[in-house]
C-alpha cells in the first residue's frame, strides 16, 4: 500500500488482502469485457429519449428513416452527408442500408453508443 510516495512494508497481509477485496487493474479491466454491462444497466441514454428523437425524423409510411430524414438528422447534429464522420456514425448504428436507418438500428446504435 502506498503512503505518500513511500511504499509501507508494514502489514504484508492486509495488503494481500485489499488486493483480493479490490482487484487489480487487470483483472477489473477483464473482468468488464468478460462480462460487459448492457447498455440499460450501465445508465445509458434511455430508449424512450432515443424513440422520441427518432419518430422527429421518420418517414411515416415505414418505421424508419428514409436518406432525406437521415440527412436531416445528420444536418442537426452538424454533419453533412459526405462526411467520414456520418459515414462512420452510420457503421456504428449497424444500419443495414445506405443512408436509411431502422429504428430499432438507431435505438441499439445509440444505446451501445451511450
Amino acid at each position: 500500500v502506498l503512503h505518500g510516495g513511500h511504499q509501507h512494508h508494514g502489514n504484508v497481509r492486509h495488503q494481500a488482502v485489499e488486493e483480493i477485496q479490490l482487484g487489480t487493474p487487470e483483472t477489473a479491466i477483464a473482468d468488464y469485457f468478460d462480462n460487459p454491462p448492457s447498455w440499460e444497466e450501465a445508465g445509458g441514454v434511455q430508449a424512450s429519449k432515443l424513440d422520441a428523437l427518432f419518430d422527429e425524423f421518420i418517414d411515416m409510411k415505414e418505421d424508419k428513416m428514409s436518406p432525406e430524414a437521415v440527412d436531416k438528422f445528420l444536418c442537426k447534429i452538424g454533419l453533412t452527408i459526405d462526411d467520414i464522420a456520418a459515414l462512420m456514425l452510420l457503421y456504428k448504428l449497424d444500419a443495414k442500408e445506405m443512408f436509411v436507418v431502422s429504428r430499432q438500428e438507431f435505438v441499439t446504435g445509440f444505446g451501445k453508443l451511450g
